[in-house]
């Protein structure tokens, strides 16, 4: 089977965020986001030098800070300041809190949510099978039957179709 790639990004982020990290392909499509529990950790593995300065000019996968939990995003185009009060007025305390400090960033381009295969509640050895197909170039893996009922049980029938193509 092989994985659509492009149809992991399945919906818009939100286009405010206050901090991100860089990541490479593989990064982004097998990324664990729940294994983290502070935006500090994900500094400490991704390293300083991988932070989206403000302005930066980005097509690529982003680890970000959302609300207290990370989640894998997509951008292409890059991060400005907030500063227009009136956009924020809707917005978790979180974000008004980073608006006030200055810290708030708004997307000036196109952020998708990529949902992340590393993250599934499923079999570890199935997910290593899957993540280890991400990293190739041609994303093709070889699922036996059980793997693929436990992927159509978990995803769906909808998210199965989408995300895997027989060939």
């Amino acid at each position: 089977m092989k994985i659509n790639i492009g149809n992991l990004e399945i919906r818009q982020a939100l286009p405010i965020l206050v901090k991100a990290v860089k990541l490479t392909r593989e990064q982004g499509l097998t990324c664990r986001p729940d294994t983290f529990s502070s935006w500090e950790e994900i500094v400490e593995t991704y390293g300083e030098n991988n932070l989206l300065r403000e302005g930066e000019d980005y097509e690529g996968y982003l680890l970000v800070w959302r609300g207290g939990r990370p989640e894998v995003n997509r951008l292409s185009g890059s991060l400005r300041t907030e500063t227009n009060k009136n956009a924020i007025l809707w917005a978790a305390p979180v974000y008004k809190e980073a608006f006030a400090r200055g810290a708030l960033k708004r997307v000036n381009g196109a952020l998708t949510y990529v949902w992340c295969i590393g993250d599934m509640r499923v079999d570890e050895r199935l997910i290593t099978k899957l993540t280890t197909a991400l990293s190739q170039t041609e994303p093709i893996v070889e699922l036996d039957e059980r793997e693929e009922e436990t992927l159509l049980l978990y995803l769906g029938e909808y998210y199965f179709q989408h995300f895997f193509q027989e060939i």
